[in-house]
């Protein structure tokens, strides 16, 4: 919901209304931003609501009949792929394109397998591919703020280290992650319509394990956070069964992003992971 009106978003309009003002916009211009904000996030989601009803439930993006013409372009020398239509184009590279194919040959091709026929099935995967493709590389474009290649929303822990998760803690699932950041087949994602086709299981807030080790790594804001320790809290104490997370976030001092914990509390380990000689930072 993108209302900044509901209980769950308070505390992102107040971490909004702090970055406005720190990047020098007064106090009532930064009030006006998020109410205009508002207002328009309401319009807009009453335009999805409808359409929604339109169309009826549905937990991935489709469109039935003739799919889009989506013209497909690969640069040699970049090695990068253009996906268009109309005049709205997106861009990514080659080993991003290959990794999202076979994800999509797993798990969006099955969905479809027992409404397609046999002849011309390979045409019409990739048709269906690049549809699919083209949806998910436009919602994290515009997450992105409508720029053709976005960077990361939040940092990462690298291969070794899920090698470790994996070897000592039989780590094969990502609480935080996107078709294109991906370690494991399975992963939870903020957008199902779009990245289910891809393997996404959906939001982790509506994942509810009662067994299993999850590696969550959730964006660096506060509220997002709270939020996730919250339902990881609520998952432990209904599970009894072997239940755990690998939770990565900064090594943060302040009362407001670390609430107060530090060390070890009611069986938490908070281990601080050394720097490297080319450390990289997060700020909120």
């Amino acid at each position: 919901d993108p209302r900044l009106e509901e209980e769950h978003a308070k505390a992102g309009r107040t971490l909004l209304r702090r970055e406005l003002v720190e990047g020098g916009a007064s106090k009532s211009s930064a009030e006006k931003v998020l109410t205009d904000l508002n207002k328009t996030a309401i319009k807009l989601l009453g335009q999805v609501q409808r359409a929604s009803v339109m169309v009826g439930s549905v937990t991935s993006v489709e469109v039935k009949g003739r799919l889009p013409l989506i013209q497909v372009r690969f640069d040699a020398g970049r090695k990068l792929y253009q996906l268009q239509h109309k005049a709205t184009t997106v861009t990514l590279n080659q080993a991003h394109y290959e990794k999202l194919q076979a994800l999509h040959a797993r798990f969006g091709g099955q969905q479809q397998q027992q409404q397609q026929q046999a002849k011309n099935r390979e045409g019409q995967d990739k048709k269906r591919f690049h549809h699919h493709l083209f949806l998910l590389l436009l919602r994290y474009s515009s997450l992105a703020g409508g720029t053709e290649r976005g960077g990361g929303f939040q940092g990462a822990i690298n291969e070794e280290a899920f090698e470790v998760l994996l070897r000592r803690f039989d780590c094969r699932m990502e609480c935080f992650a996107s078709p294109l950041n991906c370690r494991y087949p399975h992963y939870c994602s903020a957008f199902e319509d779009t990245d289910g086709w891809f393997g996404s299981l959906g939001s982790f807030f509506s994942f509810f394990p009662r067994e299993g080790m999850y590696e969550a790594n959730p964006p660096f804001l506060p509220c997002v956070i709270e939020r996730m320790a919250k339902h990881m809290e609520e998952l432990l104490q209904a599970s009894d069964r072997p239940l755990g997370f690998v939770v990565v976030i900064p090594a943060w001092k302040d009362e407001e992003a670390e609430g107060g914990e530090e060390g070890k509390e009611g069986g938490k380990e908070h281990p601080a992971v050394p720097k490297e000689k080319a450390p990289h930072h997060h700020k909120n």
